[in-house]
């Protein structure tokens, strides 16, 4: 389920849905406001479908907003450690 928390900053918790489920619905999200910085909280996902998710919407973001910012709150270190590799200058990780 996509609840959107403030209108304002733009923050995500996203369900432990499918990971193409989640993709679709973050990168719809990007796609129809304007979220130059956005904040998801993917601590509900596993550590596998939290990479997955946050590598290709980070992409899908730099793509409409380069100068733009997603903040990641994860439920492991484990999520930053095996992004890390793939220098998604647009992200951040945050430990809940």
């Amino acid at each position: 389920m996509l609840q959107i928390i403030s209108q304002n900053d733009s923050k995500i918790v996203l369900d432990n849905n499918t990971p193409q489920s989640n993709i679709d619905m973050i990168n719809e999200h990007i796609k129809l406001c304007s979220c130059e910085h956005m904040t998801v909280d993917i601590t509900r996902l596993n550590i596998m479908d939290a990479c997955m998710v946050s590598t290709l919407c980070s992409t899908e973001h730099y793509m409409k907003y380069p100068n733009g910012k997603i903040d990641w709150i994860i439920n492991s270190e484990k999520v930053k450690e095996f992004t890390s590799n793939m220098t998604l200058g647009n992200s951040e990780f945050f430990i809940n």
